[in-house]
């Protein structure tokens, strides 16, 4: 059986006119948990640099 990453890449969805909903599956799982949780530490990390960037 393919892994969560492997059956679901990331999808995008505009949410208004300056936000995105970023979809990584269709389940409660830990990996997809785990998926979510680097995207908001890369975000944060790009903050960190220009504080700007995705606010």
């Amino acid at each position: 059986m393919p892994s969560s990453n492997q059956r679901f890449p990331p999808r995008l969805l505009p949410l208004g006119d300056s936000a995105w909903t970023v979809e990584f599956g269709e389940r409660i799982d830990p990996s997809i948990h785990a998926r979510v949780m680097g995207l908001g530490a890369a975000l944060e990390k790009a903050r960190a640099v220009d504080p700007l960037f995705a606010k």
